[in-house]
């Protein structure tokens, strides 16, 4: 029998760790038909060969203004959003994301839209054993897409913008500093919630009461998702941000900083940057609803990038 000592923390440490890097699929609770939109199932493939599943919107005819959102979902999330109502999904404090009535709003705006799944999750293929790398594998997903968006007869005319929430931010950020070119023409990004690794599981390890903690997790987090928490600092890889760009985030929010959005803020080197703070909730789950009740400020940040700069 093994005298091992097991850390203290172990089940709250593997419990972090493993919702951040073997998360669970979840199901899509519905299709853009529930609210009258029209779609059209598509797959595409990543360089690295993983297939992705998403769903085209296009615009309506007579209302189409020529652009095309791309949107990069948050984990453990799908396109459709996340059941946080359900059973067994409680990590967003029971909250339930419906990305419908945001799919709407931008429909009824103007807008064709691109929304997928991420590797690993919802119904696109799988990487490295399920592994998730909360974006900082998740790259070549995001490129994948703008590669989708232009080769298609009927959007690859359109210009492209970004809606990118936490995990698909982080994506998108990496994305960005590998390959520069390939966002070329890219009108505008709106980054909900990008996550700097160590702040979250900071906060996590003491909102769970173990906050000394972290030199367990870090190598937990090694052993089963060959990661390290710093490489999820995207604070620096923000200076890679080459369109104008919305930070979107809850001031408040238990498992983030502000601080840290502010300082992604003033890496971007484009004049063009903005932040909008969402007010009176610590639930970091409101900064994924928001847009889905109170679209305004997103429509009028598409509306005004609607030239490519």
């Amino acid at each position: 029998m093994s005298t091992e000592a097991v850390h203290p923390a172990e089940p709250i440490v593997q419990a972090i760790v493993r919702g951040l890097v073997l998360p669970e699929r979840t199901p899509l609770q519905t299709t853009p038909a529930a609210l009258g939109l029209p779609f059209e199932e598509v797959r595409f493939e990543t360089v690295d060969g993983i297939s992705l599943a998403g769903w085209y919107i296009p615009a309506a005819v007579g209302n189409d203004n020529g652009h095309i959102v791309v949107s990069n979902h948050f984990g453990p999330a799908n396109r459709a959003g996340y059941p946080g109502h359900l059973e067994g999904y409680n990590s967003s404090s029971n909250i339930e994301v419906d990305f419908m009535p945001l799919f709407k709003a931008v429909h009824e705006a103007g807008y064709s839209q691109l929304v997928y799944d991420l590797r690993n999750h919802g119904e696109s293929g799988a990487a490295r054993g399920g592994v998730s790398g909360s974006g900082y594998f998740e790259w070549p997903d995001v490129l994948a897409s703008l590669a989708y968006v232009r080769s298609r007869p009927d959007t690859r005319d359109k210009t492209i913008q970004l809606r990118s929430y936490c995990m698909g931010c982080n994506a998108t950020f990496h994305a960005m500093q590998r390959d520069p070119a390939a966002f070329e023409g890219v009108a505008s990004l709106v980054a909900i919630q990008p996550l700097v690794g160590r702040t979250a599981v900071t906060k996590m390890l003491a909102l769970s009461g173990v906050p000394d903690a972290m030199g367990r997790l870090e190598a937990v987090l090694m052993e089963l998702g060959d990661q390290r928490v710093d490489d999820h600092d995207v604070r620096p890889v923000a200076a890679a941000v080459n369109v104008p760009v919305m930070f979107v985030q809850v001031r408040n929010d238990l498992v983030s900083s502000a601080d840290d959005i502010q300082a992604m803020h003033d890496n971007v080197q484009v004049a063009d940057k903005t932040v909008f703070w969402i007010e009176d909730t610590p639930v970091r789950h409101h900064g994924y609803t928001h847009f889905s009740t109170h679209p305004s400020a997103l429509i009028e940040w598409l509306d005004a990038h609607r030239t490519a700069q």
